[in-house]
Protein backbone atom coordinates (compact mmCIF):
# COMPACT_ATOMS: atom_id res chain seq x y z
CA UNK A 1 0.00 0.00 0.00
CA UNK A 2 2.80 2.40 0.88
CA UNK A 3 4.55 1.86 -2.46
CA UNK A 4 1.36 2.26 -4.48
CA UNK A 5 0.30 5.32 -2.49
CA UNK A 6 3.63 7.12 -2.60
CA UNK A 7 4.75 6.41 -6.15
CA UNK A 8 1.49 6.09 -8.09
CA UNK A 9 -1.79 7.10 -6.46
CA UNK A 10 -0.76 10.27 -4.62
CA UNK A 11 1.16 11.64 -7.65
CA UNK A 12 -1.87 10.89 -9.86
CA UNK A 13 -4.13 12.66 -7.35
CA UNK A 14 -1.85 15.73 -7.40
CA UNK A 15 -1.87 15.65 -11.21
CA UNK A 16 -5.67 15.55 -11.18
CA UNK A 17 -5.73 18.47 -8.74
CA UNK A 18 -3.44 20.54 -10.97
CA UNK A 19 -5.38 19.75 -14.15
CA UNK A 20 -8.77 20.56 -12.59
CA UNK A 21 -7.39 23.80 -11.15
CA UNK A 22 -5.27 24.84 -14.12
CA UNK A 23 -7.04 28.21 -14.61
CA UNK A 24 -6.69 29.39 -10.97
CA UNK A 25 -3.04 28.28 -11.08
CA UNK A 26 -2.37 30.21 -14.33
CA UNK A 27 -4.22 33.25 -12.95
CA UNK A 28 -2.09 33.18 -9.81
CA UNK A 29 -4.98 32.47 -7.44
CA UNK A 30 -3.24 29.23 -6.44
CA UNK A 31 0.50 29.73 -6.08
CA UNK A 32 3.09 26.99 -6.37
CA UNK A 33 4.90 25.83 -4.39
CA UNK A 34 2.09 25.75 -1.84
CA UNK A 35 2.73 27.08 1.63
CA UNK A 36 2.80 24.54 4.46
CA UNK A 37 -0.68 25.37 5.77
CA UNK A 38 -2.23 25.40 2.29
CA UNK A 39 -0.39 22.20 1.34
CA UNK A 40 -1.67 20.35 4.40
CA UNK A 41 -5.22 21.53 3.77
CA UNK A 42 -5.16 20.61 0.07
CA UNK A 43 -3.48 17.28 0.79
CA UNK A 44 -6.11 16.33 3.36
CA UNK A 45 -9.23 17.55 1.57
CA UNK A 46 -8.35 17.20 -2.12
CA UNK A 47 -5.79 14.41 -2.24
CA UNK A 48 -6.81 12.08 0.60
CA UNK A 49 -10.40 13.28 0.51
CA UNK A 50 -12.84 14.10 3.27
CA UNK A 51 -12.36 11.60 6.11
CA UNK A 52 -9.67 9.94 3.93
CA UNK A 53 -12.33 8.60 1.55
CA UNK A 54 -9.99 8.63 -1.46
CA UNK A 55 -7.33 6.68 0.44
CA UNK A 56 -9.98 4.13 1.45
CA UNK A 57 -10.87 3.50 -2.18
CA UNK A 58 -7.18 3.42 -3.18
CA UNK A 59 -6.65 0.60 -0.70
CA UNK A 60 -9.58 -1.29 -2.19
CA UNK A 61 -8.19 -0.81 -5.71
CA UNK A 62 -4.88 -2.31 -4.61
CA UNK A 63 -6.62 -5.19 -2.84
CA UNK A 64 -8.68 -5.90 -5.98
CA UNK A 65 -5.48 -5.92 -8.04
CA UNK A 66 -3.91 -8.47 -5.71
CA UNK A 67 -7.19 -10.40 -5.84
CA UNK A 68 -6.62 -10.80 -9.58
CA UNK A 69 -3.08 -11.84 -8.65
CA UNK A 70 -4.51 -14.61 -6.45
CA UNK A 71 -6.32 -16.01 -9.50
CA UNK A 72 -3.13 -15.93 -11.57
CA UNK A 73 -1.10 -17.46 -8.74
CA UNK A 74 -3.68 -20.23 -8.41
CA UNK A 75 -3.15 -21.01 -12.09
CA UNK A 76 0.63 -21.08 -11.62
CA UNK A 77 0.38 -23.55 -8.74
CA UNK A 78 -2.10 -25.82 -10.52
CA UNK A 79 -0.07 -25.72 -13.71
CA UNK A 80 3.16 -26.45 -11.86
CA UNK A 81 1.71 -29.49 -10.10
CA UNK A 82 -0.67 -31.06 -12.62
CA UNK A 83 -0.50 -29.14 -15.89
CA UNK A 84 -2.28 -26.36 -17.75
CA UNK A 85 -5.80 -27.84 -17.58
CA UNK A 86 -5.75 -28.21 -13.79
CA UNK A 87 -4.26 -24.71 -13.51
CA UNK A 88 -7.16 -23.23 -15.48
CA UNK A 89 -9.75 -25.13 -13.43
CA UNK A 90 -8.06 -23.96 -10.21
CA UNK A 91 -8.14 -20.35 -11.39
CA UNK A 92 -11.81 -20.72 -12.36
CA UNK A 93 -12.78 -21.98 -8.90
CA UNK A 94 -10.93 -19.07 -7.30
CA UNK A 95 -12.63 -16.57 -9.63
CA UNK A 96 -16.10 -17.54 -8.44
CA UNK A 97 -15.32 -18.31 -4.80
CA UNK A 98 -17.50 -16.18 -2.52
CA UNK A 99 -14.86 -15.35 0.09
CA UNK A 100 -12.25 -14.58 -2.53
CA UNK A 101 -14.54 -12.11 -4.30
CA UNK A 102 -15.70 -10.58 -1.01
CA UNK A 103 -12.20 -10.14 0.40
CA UNK A 104 -11.02 -8.56 -2.87
CA UNK A 105 -13.36 -5.65 -2.10
CA UNK A 106 -11.94 -4.95 1.37
CA UNK A 107 -8.72 -3.26 2.44
CA UNK A 108 -7.64 -6.10 4.74
CA UNK A 109 -4.48 -8.26 4.78
CA UNK A 110 -6.28 -11.45 3.75
CA UNK A 111 -5.88 -11.12 -0.03
CA UNK A 112 -2.21 -10.14 0.31
CA UNK A 113 -1.77 -13.14 2.58
CA UNK A 114 -3.35 -15.51 0.05
CA UNK A 115 -1.35 -14.00 -2.82
CA UNK A 116 2.05 -14.40 -1.18
CA UNK A 117 1.11 -17.82 0.22
CA UNK A 118 0.38 -19.09 -3.29
CA UNK A 119 3.51 -17.47 -4.73
CA UNK A 120 5.72 -18.88 -2.00
CA UNK A 121 4.09 -22.31 -2.43
CA UNK A 122 4.77 -22.08 -6.18
CA UNK A 123 8.40 -21.14 -5.49
CA UNK A 124 8.84 -24.26 -3.33
CA UNK A 125 7.42 -26.36 -6.17
CA UNK A 126 9.75 -24.55 -8.57
CA UNK A 127 12.71 -25.42 -6.35
CA UNK A 128 11.51 -29.01 -6.19
CA UNK A 129 11.81 -29.34 -9.97
CA UNK A 130 15.47 -28.28 -9.96
CA UNK A 131 17.40 -27.61 -6.78
CA UNK A 132 19.93 -24.80 -7.31
CA UNK A 133 20.94 -21.55 -5.61
CA UNK A 134 19.07 -19.30 -8.04
CA UNK A 135 15.79 -21.01 -7.26
CA UNK A 136 16.68 -21.10 -3.56
CA UNK A 137 17.11 -17.31 -3.53
CA UNK A 138 13.78 -16.83 -5.33
CA UNK A 139 12.07 -19.26 -2.95
CA UNK A 140 13.56 -17.62 0.14
CA UNK A 141 12.61 -14.13 -1.07
CA UNK A 142 8.97 -15.03 -1.75
CA UNK A 143 8.64 -16.91 1.54
CA UNK A 144 10.16 -13.86 3.26
CA UNK A 145 7.46 -11.65 1.71
CA UNK A 146 4.83 -14.09 2.94
CA UNK A 147 6.30 -14.21 6.46
CA UNK A 148 6.32 -10.42 6.52
CA UNK A 149 2.69 -10.18 5.42
CA UNK A 150 1.15 -11.95 8.38
CA UNK A 151 3.89 -13.72 10.36
CA UNK A 152 2.84 -17.21 9.25
CA UNK A 153 5.25 -20.01 8.34
CA UNK A 154 3.21 -22.56 6.35
CA UNK A 155 5.39 -22.64 3.18
CA UNK A 156 8.32 -23.71 5.36
CA UNK A 157 6.38 -26.89 6.15
CA UNK A 158 6.07 -27.55 2.41
CA UNK A 159 9.77 -26.82 2.01
CA UNK A 160 10.53 -29.44 4.66
CA UNK A 161 8.32 -31.96 2.82
CA UNK A 162 10.27 -31.31 -0.40
CA UNK A 163 13.53 -31.66 1.52
CA UNK A 164 12.31 -34.95 2.98
CA UNK A 165 11.17 -36.17 -0.44
CA UNK A 166 14.58 -35.41 -1.96
CA UNK A 167 16.30 -37.27 0.88
CA UNK A 168 14.06 -40.36 0.66
CA UNK A 169 14.42 -40.67 -3.11
CA UNK A 170 18.22 -40.81 -2.97
CA UNK A 171 19.48 -44.37 -3.38
CA UNK A 172 23.02 -44.52 -2.04
CA UNK A 173 24.21 -43.53 1.42
CA UNK A 174 26.55 -40.91 -0.09
CA UNK A 175 23.70 -39.31 -2.02
CA UNK A 176 21.54 -39.23 1.10
CA UNK A 177 24.30 -37.50 3.10
CA UNK A 178 24.78 -34.98 0.28
CA UNK A 179 21.03 -34.35 0.17
CA UNK A 180 20.80 -34.03 3.95
CA UNK A 181 23.38 -31.22 4.01
CA UNK A 182 22.27 -29.59 0.74
CA UNK A 183 23.17 -25.87 1.08
CA UNK A 184 20.38 -24.91 -1.33
CA UNK A 185 17.76 -25.95 1.22
CA UNK A 186 19.68 -24.28 4.06
CA UNK A 187 19.80 -21.03 2.09
CA UNK A 188 16.00 -20.71 1.83
CA UNK A 189 15.16 -20.02 5.52
CA UNK A 190 18.26 -17.80 5.80
CA UNK A 191 17.15 -15.64 2.87
CA UNK A 192 13.58 -15.63 4.20
CA UNK A 193 14.77 -14.33 7.56
CA UNK A 194 16.86 -11.59 5.89
CA UNK A 195 13.89 -10.45 3.78
CA UNK A 196 11.69 -10.46 6.88
CA UNK A 197 14.21 -8.34 8.80
CA UNK A 198 14.51 -5.84 5.95
CA UNK A 199 10.74 -5.46 5.62
CA UNK A 200 10.00 -5.41 9.36
CA UNK A 201 12.56 -3.25 11.19
CA UNK A 202 9.75 -1.87 13.37
CA UNK A 203 9.18 -5.36 14.75
CA UNK A 204 12.50 -5.18 16.58
CA UNK A 205 12.58 -1.43 17.18
CA UNK A 206 9.25 -1.69 19.04
CA UNK A 207 9.69 -5.28 20.19
CA UNK A 208 7.50 -5.08 23.32
CA UNK A 209 4.59 -3.52 21.40
CA UNK A 210 4.93 -6.11 18.64
CA UNK A 211 4.94 -9.02 21.08
CA UNK A 212 1.89 -7.60 22.85
CA UNK A 213 -0.06 -7.34 19.59
CA UNK A 214 1.01 -10.81 18.45
CA UNK A 215 -0.02 -12.29 21.78
CA UNK A 216 -3.46 -10.73 21.42
CA UNK A 217 -3.77 -12.06 17.85
CA UNK A 218 -2.70 -15.53 19.01
CA UNK A 219 -5.42 -15.55 21.67
CA UNK A 220 -8.00 -14.20 19.23
CA UNK A 221 -7.36 -16.82 16.55
CA UNK A 222 -6.29 -19.68 18.81
CA UNK A 223 -2.86 -19.91 17.19
CA UNK A 224 -0.54 -22.52 18.63
CA UNK A 225 -3.35 -24.51 20.25
CA UNK A 226 -2.73 -28.22 19.71
CA UNK A 227 -6.35 -29.26 19.44
CA UNK A 228 -8.57 -30.44 16.62
CA UNK A 229 -11.27 -27.81 16.26
CA UNK A 230 -14.03 -28.81 13.88
CA UNK A 231 -15.50 -25.33 13.44
CA UNK A 232 -12.78 -24.12 11.09
CA UNK A 233 -13.26 -27.03 8.71
CA UNK A 234 -17.04 -26.73 9.00
CA UNK A 235 -16.69 -23.08 8.00
CA UNK A 236 -14.65 -24.03 4.93
CA UNK A 237 -17.17 -26.75 4.03
CA UNK A 238 -20.29 -24.61 4.44
CA UNK A 239 -19.12 -21.09 3.60
CA UNK A 240 -15.45 -20.65 2.69
CA UNK A 241 -15.42 -23.15 -0.17
CA UNK A 242 -19.00 -24.39 -0.24
CA UNK A 243 -20.41 -27.90 -0.13
CA UNK A 244 -19.78 -28.78 -3.79
CA UNK A 245 -16.21 -27.48 -3.91
CA UNK A 246 -15.38 -29.00 -0.52
CA UNK A 247 -16.72 -32.39 -1.60
CA UNK A 248 -14.63 -32.24 -4.77
CA UNK A 249 -11.59 -31.34 -2.64
CA UNK A 250 -12.07 -34.43 -0.47
CA UNK A 251 -12.50 -36.70 -3.50
CA UNK A 252 -9.53 -35.08 -5.18
CA UNK A 253 -7.35 -35.62 -2.11
CA UNK A 254 -8.21 -39.32 -1.99
CA UNK A 255 -7.56 -39.82 -5.70
CA UNK A 256 -4.42 -37.72 -5.50
CA UNK A 257 -2.96 -39.72 -2.64
CA UNK A 258 -3.35 -42.85 -4.78
CA UNK A 259 -2.14 -41.47 -8.13
CA UNK A 260 0.15 -38.55 -7.20
CA UNK A 261 1.23 -39.24 -3.62
CA UNK A 262 3.99 -36.67 -3.15
CA UNK A 263 2.20 -33.88 -4.99
CA UNK A 264 -0.91 -34.46 -2.88
CA UNK A 265 1.17 -34.46 0.31
CA UNK A 266 2.66 -31.12 -0.73
CA UNK A 267 -0.81 -29.63 -1.14
CA UNK A 268 -1.94 -31.06 2.19
CA UNK A 269 1.17 -29.68 3.92
CA UNK A 270 -0.18 -26.17 3.26
CA UNK A 271 -3.91 -26.89 3.40
CA UNK A 272 -3.96 -28.84 6.66
CA UNK A 273 -1.56 -26.54 8.52
CA UNK A 274 -3.05 -23.30 7.21
CA UNK A 275 -6.66 -24.42 7.04
CA UNK A 276 -7.58 -22.88 10.38
CA UNK A 277 -6.26 -19.45 9.41
CA UNK A 278 -7.81 -19.64 5.94
CA UNK A 279 -11.13 -20.58 7.51
CA UNK A 280 -11.03 -17.59 9.84
CA UNK A 281 -10.27 -15.30 6.92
Amino acid sequence: NYVFFKYLLIPLAWLKYIVTNINPILDGQIKFPLGEDVYNRVFQLEILGSQDINALFWTRYITALFGVGVVLASYLVGNKLFGKYVGLVSALFVCVNYRQVLNSHLGLPDIYNAFFLLLSFWSVLHLREKVNFRRSILCGTLIGFYLATKYQFYPLITLFVVYLEQFIKKKSFKEKISSFFNPCFIAVPVVSLLVFLILNPHFFINFEVAISQLSYAALKYGAGVIRLTYYFYWYLFRIGLGIISSSLVVVGILIGLIQERWKSILILSVYSSGGRIVAVH
